[in-house]
């Protein structure tokens, strides 16, 4: 027999590049979820590089980048402290 899980395992907040809090994503999963993972990207292989026609996109990601190195211990401890509840 078979268990059926719902789950988002691509999600974004604040501490990367979306909206939100870490807390705000994760409680929000819980109150529909079995599971999930709140998602920061480290870097884009295959971004633009022309900056004339894609600066904004680059530099919106770049700091994404560097938000989430940034707050990737923090994203780490609140992501091991909701497990179980």
């Amino acid at each position: 027999m078979y268990n059926l899980y719902w789950g988002d395992l691509h999600n974004h907040c604040s501490i990367s590049y979306g909206h939100g809090t870490v807390q705000q994503a994760l409680m929000r999963a819980r109150q529909q979820l079995d599971f999930c993972s709140v998602t920061g990207h480290a870097f884009w292989p295959d971004m633009p590089t022309d900056r004339d026609v894609y600066a904004e996109i680059i530099d919106y990601h770049n700091e994404g980048f560097a938000t989430l190195a940034r707050n990737w211990e923090r994203l780490i401890e609140l992501q091991s402290c909701m497990q179980g509840k």
